[in-house]
């Protein structure tokens, strides 16, 4: 925590650094370089800012030390699963954790004083550049659905193996998806908070008409991990706005299943149903050679990049279906083959605590009607999303969707002092 003012006020370094995380945060919408190096320029100023008079405090938040570990416990698994060259794409990966750190201390509560409002301002381009992305989305969607209706074939079965992916392009639908879950949370927030200022009928319209947009864009984006985390994140919202609507949600969740063409009818019954589909049929061959890796290797794992190169001699059958096997689609079950179960538990450690530290924000004593704890409350309700997403696709893997968690993560940490609504 900033203890005096030299550590607190931003320097003309530090307001590069926090700028250009937060054009990342919007750019890797749209582009995972884009992100990539407007994070690197923030990397950058935020260093050179640290070796320069007054010197800001390097701060960290309490989840870096199982983060550390993780970290540390991937370099072992490289180490002890050769060849070494197969795993380096993860050290690359590593790099966008630098987020927590940068953003933590760049983005601080200092930046709410600021006449820019630099947050507020972020979180208008995220949501924004996210519907814009929902719409290309749409349209993506009505190309397909024309596409293979004037082939006279059958829609659902073609669209699985294709199907949007906003500005991802084609073949990064878990990505948009992923993506989409998060900015819905983050709006959700924001219109269910209690703030302090009025706030404009047109800003409340605009904000309910994106999150729209943003939803059918989900929907459509056919991916169900994605849906049940953002039905139990909006679960969480409601609990802390109005709990006596959450019986409603399945109501509305409901009446939504038949008010619904035929095509998503079909995708939410195959939750429950045990149909014989290429995704379920492919993730029941991931899971058994998940698990067949982790009882041969439980302590490193096959190796961060391993999965891709070792899952023939795991997979379970001659026959699999068609898909793409170079991860398990589970964030657990992937981290425990690849890296062994202690990397497994430092895993769940770090999501654990990024729960915890996010709802204490929005909880505290600090988070009144004139404070900005709908942001720690929107990091929350995004974090149960993203974890339970996490159940049925390798999105810790994925730098498009990790990178914009993580920066809905330092906003909400941003809240941790007491300061004047953005």
């Amino acid at each position: 925590m900033p203890a005096g003012e030299n550590s607190t006020t931003p320097t003309r370094l530090t307001e590069v650094a926090a700028v250009s995380l937060a054009a990342g945060a919007a750019a890797v919408l749209f582009s995972i370089a884009g992100g990539e190096i407007l994070l690197g320029i923030a990397l950058a100023c935020y260093l050179l800012a640290y070796g320069r008079a007054p010197r800001p405090r390097f701060e960290w938040p309490s989840i870096w030390i199982p983060l550390a570990l993780y970290m540390v416990w991937t370099i072992l698994s490289m180490l002890f699963s050769p060849p070494m060259a197969h795993h380096f794409p993860q050290i690359k990966k590593m790099y966008v954790l630098a987020i927590l750190p940068v953003g933590y201390a760049a983005l601080g509560p200092a930046w709410f004083r600021e006449p820019r409002a630099l947050a507020r301002w972020t979180v208008r381009a995220v949501v924004t550049t996210a519907f814009l992305s929902s719409l290309a989305g749409i349209v993506q969607f009505v190309q397909k659905y024309r596409h293979w209706q004037a082939k006279h074939q059958d829609f659902y079965d073609n669209y699985q193996l294709d199907r949007i992916g906003g500005f991802n392009g084609a073949g990064h639908w878990m990505a948009f998806s992923g993506q989409m879950m998060l900015v819905l949370m983050l709006a959700g927030a924001f219109l269910l908070a209690k703030h302090a200022r009025p706030r404009a009928k047109w800003e409340i319209a605009m904000a309910v008409f994106f999150a729209a947009v943003i939803s059918v864009g989900l929907l459509l984006s056919f991916t169900r991990g994605a849906w049940l985390g953002a039905a139990l994140g909006t679960a969480y919202l409601l609990w802390h706005y109005k709990r006596m609507l959450i019986p409603v949600l399945p109501l509305v969740a409901l009446g939504g299943y038949f008010a619904a063409p035929d095509f998503l009818q079909e995708r939410a019954r195959s939750i429950l149903e045990n149909r014989a589909d290429y995704s379920a049929g492919a993730r029941r061959v991931m899971y058994r050679a998940g698990w067949s890796m982790i009882k041969a290797h439980p302590v490193f794992g096959v190796g961060p990049e391993g999965v891709q190169y070792e899952f023939d001699r795991y997979k379970p059958d001659a026959y699999i279906p068609l898909a793409w096997y170079g991860h398990l689609h589970s964030d657990y079950l992937q981290t425990a083959a690849s890296r062994g179960l202690p990397a497994l538990a430092f895993l769940l450690w770090f999501f654990a605590l990024a729960i915890r530290d996010q709802h204490r924000l929005a909880s505290g004593p600090t988070s009144n009607a004139a404070s900005n704890a709908w942001l720690a409350r929107g990091a929350t309700a995004a974090t149960i999303a993203y974890y339970v997403e996490g159940a049925f696709e390798y999105n810790f893997g994925g730098s498009q969707v990790v990178m914009l968690w993580l920066f809905l993560l330092v906003l909400g940490y941003a809240a941790r002092t007491e300061s004047p609504e953005c």
